[in-house]
C-alpha cells in the first residue's frame, strides 16, 4: 500500500486511523532519505494532520458525551465521586498514572476553590471545567466507557472471580513452608487474588496489600533480565530449556552437564550468576541488587517493591542444599568465567526476599501477558521474543514437579514459590497474582492451584479451549450481548433445522431454553413452523418450555404449524394445552382448608414429618412419576403470607415473601408454579448427577445441613449461597437460623418456593462451586406464620 493509498483510506474509515498512521511511518524509516519523494512527504503529511483532525474532533465528541451522561439535570454539573467511582467498577483506579494529570487536575480546582466541597474527588464540576479536567486523558478515558477494553464487562468478570475466590477460601489443605525459618511464621489464613488486563483494568479481593517475599516467583523475571541483556544464545550455552522431571531442589544436571531450566533452584542460581558476572561486571553487589529491583519496578509499573532482610538471612542461613547444588555446579565448569560462587549464592538470596503485593505482582504478571510492554505506564520493558520464551519455560516448567500435570489440567504459563504465590499469565488477556501461603506436597500453593483450575472450569482461557466445537465456557473477551446473541442464535437454529442432539447439549449445559430473539421468537416457533414433531416434544416434554409463547406479531407456536400445515404437531401442541388446563382445573378443585389428604395437617401438626416418598420407579417413568409425586404435594399446600417449609426430617426454613401484600392461594399456588416447576422438575433426569445446584460459603458462616449424596445445598447462619439453575432469587431467604457446623452434615433436604413461583434456594450475586449428586425428591408442605417460631423452637 502507498503512502497516498494510506492517506485515501484515512479520509474513508474512522477506524484503525493510528494503525494506518504507524504502516505509514514504518514504510518512510524504512526508506532512505534520499529516496523520499516530495509527493511521498506532502502524503505522508497530508495522513499526520487527519490523523490529529480527527483525533481532535474525537476527543471533543467525547468530552460532550460524558458530561450528559454524568451530569446532574438540576444542577448541570458532575459529581467527581461518582465518575471515579463509575471508573473504578469498570477496572481503572484513582492511583493509575495514566490518569495522573486529570487527578492533578481536580487537586488543582479544588485549591482554586479554596478547597471547599470536601475532597478533590467528590467536587461538582460545571461543563467547562469537567472537560478542562479530563481533557488530558479523555483517549484512555472515552476507550473506558464505550467498553473497548480486553475485558468488556469487567464487572460481570470480577464477580465471578469473587466468586472462585470464596470457593477456595473453604480450602484448608496444606502446610506452610517451614525450611525456610522466616516463612514458617506466616499466618496460614492469608488470601489474596489480584488480576491485572492487558487494557490495565484491575481488581483484588482478599489479602492483597500484604507484603511476602517473592522466593521462586523471582525466576521467570530474572531469566528474562538476562533474555534482555545477554540474549537467548548466550543464556542457553549455559541454562537448558527442558522440564527435569526430578525435585527442583535436586543434585542434577541435564545430559550436557547444564542445569535443565531457569525455573529450578539450580538453574535460577546460575542465572543470577550471568547477570552477576556478564552483565555491568563492574558492579558492586549492591549495585547489582538496585540494578535487578529496577528491572522489577519498571515491570511491575513502579508498583511498590522492597526487600526482607530477616527473611534474606533466614534463607542464607539455611540453604545447605542450595550450596551444594552451587558447588556441585562448579564442579562441572557450569559458571562463567570469573564467577564468584558466594557473591551468587548472596544475590540470589537477595533476589528471593525482595518482598511485593498481589496488587504489584498482578501488574508483573500483566506484563508478561502484554508481550513485555507494562500495561499502566505504557512502556516496553521485555521484548516480545523475550517474553515468548520466559512465558514456554513457565508452561512447560513453572509448577515444580506439578508443571505437568498444570499444564495438561490449567494450559496456562505459571510459576508458584514456597512463599504461597502463584503467578498466572492469560497471554493477551491478563495477568494474576494469587497468594496462600499453605503449600501442597509439590510445593505449590493449594488455595492458588485450585483457584487456577476453577478458573479455567468457568471461562476458556486453557490454550485449546477455542477449538471448533469448544466448550461452552464464559469468554470474558466477548461483549455480554455479543455472548448472548450468540447463544440465543445456535439455540434458534438447532430447533430449525430440528437438531433434537443440539436442543439436549443446550438444555445440559445450563441454558435458558426459553430466550427469543429480537421479534420474540422461540425456539418452539421454529421448531413448529418448520414441522420438527421431535424437537416440539422434546422441547414440551423435556424443557418445559411455555407452550403458547407470542411472538412480536401475536402468533403462538400452534399458529406456526397450521399456517404451514404441520398436522402432526398442531395435534401435539393442543394436546398438551389441553393437558395444562385439565391440571390447572384439577389443582382448584383439589385445593382444602389447609389439610392435606396425606393425613398431615399443618393446622394441628406443624412438627410432623410427612410419610416418606414412594418407592423409585422404573428408569423408564421415573421423570413422569417423579413430577406427579411433586405436583400433588404442591397441589395440597395452604400458602400462607410469610413461610414455606419443605423438608424431609423436619428442619424448618422461613422465607420472606417478595410480595406481602397479596396472600396467594393454594390454587393460585398451583398455576403459577406448574409451567415453571415443570420446566425446572423435567429438565433433571434423577438418573443424571444434579449438575444445576451451585453452591459458595463466606467467611464466618456456619454450614447447618447439606446432602451431597441428593444433591442440595449449603445452608448458612445468615445466609442461604445457592441457586437452582437460573432462578435469581431474594438476597436474605434464609432468617432466623442458628447453630449447627460441620457436624450439621446428614440427609436433611430442604428448598424453598417464592410467591411468584419460582423454585428458589437463595442467591447472592452469581453462581459459584458446582456440587454433583443425585436428586432425590423433596417433600413438600407448609407451615403458617403464626406457628413458625413454635415449629423453629421445637
Amino acid at each position: 500500500m502507498t503512502l497516498d493509498t494510506m492517506g485515501n483510506l484515512m479520509d474513508e474509515q474512522d477506524t484503525d486511523r493510528e494503525d494506518v498512521l504507524c504502516d505509514a511511518a514504518e514504510r518512510l524509516s524504512r526508506t532512505k532519505s534520499n529516496e523520499v519523494t516530495p509527493q511521498q512527504r506532502e502524503a505522508f503529511v497530508k495522513l499526520l494532520a487527519n490523523f490529529v483532525r480527527q483525533r481532535d474532533s474525537d476527543k471533543k465528541h467525547s468530552e460532550d458525551q460524558l458530561f450528559q451522561m454524568f451530569k446532574n439535570k438540576e444542577t448541570n454539573t458532575v459529581n467527581m465521586g461518582k465518575f471515579l467511582a463509575e471508573l473504578r467498577t469498570i477496572g481503572i483506579r484513582r492511583t493509575d498514572p495514566r490518569i495522573q494529570e486529570m487527578m492533578d487536575n481536580l487537586k488543582r480546582v479544588h485549591k482554586l476553590n479554596n478547597y471547599e466541597h470536601g475532597s478533590p474527588h467528590t467536587q461538582q464540576l460545571n461543563e467547562e471545567t469537567f472537560k478542562a479536567v479530563i481533557a488530558p486523558n479523555i483517549v484512555l478515558i472515552a476507550r473506558a466507557f464505550r467498553h473497548q477494553f480486553v475485558v468488556p464487562d469487567f464487572q460481570g468478570f470480577t464477580k465471578d472471580i469473587e466468586e472462585i475466590y470464596w470457593k477456595c477460601k473453604s480450602n484448608t489443605d496444606g502446610k506452610v513452608a517451614t525450611y525456610i525459618p522466616q516463612l514458617s511464621r506466616v499466618n496460614p489464613d492469608y488470601w489474596g487474588v489480584s488480576v491485572c488486563t492487558i487494557d490495565g483494568q484491575r481488581f483484588s479481593i482478599g489479602d492483597t496489600a500484604v507484603n511476602f517475599t517473592l522466593q521462586s516467583c523471582s525466576k521467570p523475571l530474572t531469566y528474562a533480565i538476562a533474555l534482555e541483556k545477554l540474549g537467548a544464545q548466550v543464556v542457553h550455552q549455559y541454562i537448558g530449556q527442558e522440564p527435569s522431571g526430578r525435585n527442583f531442589n535436586e543434585l542434577v544436571l541435564d545430559y550436557e552437564k547444564k542445569p535443565h531450566n531457569p525455573m529450578i533452584n539450580a538453574g535460577a542460581i546460575l542465572t543470577c550468576s550471568l547477570l552477576k558476572t556478564l552483565v555491568h561486571p563492574e558492579m558492586t553487589l549492591a549495585e547489582k541488587f538496585d540494578y535487578a529491583q529496577s528491572w522489577f519496578s519498571r515491570m511491575a509499573g513502579n508498583e511498590p517493591l522492597g526487600f526482607n532482610n530477616s527473611v534474606f538471612l533466614s534463607e542464607r542461613e539455611a540453604a545447605d542444599r542450595n550450596y551444594a547444588l552451587g558447588f556441585y555446579m562448579r564442579e562441572h565448569k557450569c559458571y562463567p568465567e570469573k564467577a564468584n560462587l558466594r557473591e551468587c549464592m548472596d544475590f540470589y538470596f537477595q533476589i528471593c526476599s525482595m518482598e511485593a503485593t498481589c496488587d504489584t505482582l498482578s501488574v508483573v504478571a500483566a506484563t508478561l501477558a502484554n508481550g513485555g510492554i507494562c500495561p499502566l505506564t505504557e512502556e516496553r520493558v521485555l521484548g516480545s521474543e523475550n517474553v515468548r520464551d520466559v512465558l514456554s519455560l513457565m508452561h512447560s516448567c513453572g509448577m515444580y514437579d506439578f508443571s505437568g500435570q498444570f499444564a495438561f489440567k490449567v494450559g496456562l504459563p505459571a510459576k508458584s514459590g514456597v512463599s504461597g504465590g502463584v503467578m498466572l499469565v492469560i497471554p493477551n488477556v491478563m495477568g494474576m497474582f494469587m497468594w496462600s501461603p499453605p503449600l501442597d506436597p509439590l510445593g505449590n500453593s493449594c488455595r492458588g492451584v485450585q483457584f487456577c483450575k476453577e478458573l479455567v472450569d468457568v471461562f476458556n482461557f486453557h490454550l485449546y479451549d477455542n477449538l471448533k466445537h469448544g466448550s461452552n465456557k464464559k469468554d470474558p473477551r466477548r461483549h455480554r450481548y455479543e455472548t448472548k446473541g450468540l447463544s440465543v442464535v445456535n439455540l434458534l437454529f438447532s430447533a430449525a433445522i430440528g437438531d433434537v442432539t443440539a436442543l439436549r447439549r443446550h438444555k445440559l449445559s445450563g441454558m435458558d431454553i426459553t430466550l427469543s430473539d429480537y421479534d420474540g421468537r422461540t425456539a418452539l416457533h421454529l421448531a413448529s413452523a418448520e414441522g420438527h414433531f421431535e424437537c416440539v416434544r422434546f422441547l414440551l416434554e423435556h424443557c418445559g418450555v411455555p407452550h403458547n409463547p407470542k411472538d412480536r406479531w401475536g402468533n403462538r407456536p400452534v399458529d406456526e404449524a397450521e399456517t404451514f400445515g404441520h398436522e402432526d404437531v398442531v395435534a401435539l401442541l393442543k394436546q398438551w394445552e389441553e393437558k395444562v388446563q385439565k391440571a390447572t382445573q384439577g389443582s382448584e378443585t383439589t385445593a382444602t382448608n389447609g389439610t392435606v389428604e396425606t393425613g398431615y395437617n399443618s393446622d394441628q401438626d406443624s412438627d410432623a414429618v410427612p410419610p416418606p416418598s414412594e418407592p423409585e420407579p422404573e428408569p423408564e417413568d421415573i421423570e413422569a412419576k417423579y413430577i406427579d409425586h411433586c405436583f400433588e404435594r404442591i397441589r395440597k399446600v395452604r400458602l400462607v403470607q410469610q413461610v414455606i417449609v419443605m423438608n424431609v426430617d423436619g428442619l424448618p426454613v422461613r422465607s420472606t415473601l417478595e410480595n406481602t401484600e397479596d396472600t396467594v392461594t393454594a390454587a393460585g399456588l398451583y398455576a403459577s408454579l406448574k409451567d415453571k416447576a415443570a420446566y425446572f422438575l423435567r429438565t433433571i433426569d434423577p438418573e443424571d448427577e444434579f449438575l444445576m445446584l451451585r453452591v459458595r460459603t463466606r467467611k464466618n458462616e456456619a454450614i447447618i445441613s447439606t446432602d451431597p449424596d441428593h444433591g442440595l445445598l449449603y445452608i448458612t447462619r445468615d445466609k442461604c449461597s445457592a441457586r437452582f439453575r437460573n432462578w435469581v432469587t431474594s438476597r436474605e431467604l434464609i432468617k432466623s437460623l442458628a447453630g449447627g457446623g460441620r457436624e450439621g452434615y446428614g440427609k436433611r433436604v430442604v428448598a424453598v418456593a417464592g410467591d411468584n413461583g419460582r423454585l428458589t434456594s437463595g442467591a447472592i450475586g452469581s453462581s459459584s462451586t458446582i456440587t454433583a449428586g443425585r436428586f432425590d425428591a423433596p417433600t413438600f408442605w407448609t407451615t403458617k406464620c403464626d406457628e413458625f417460631d413454635n415449629v423453629l423452637s421445637s
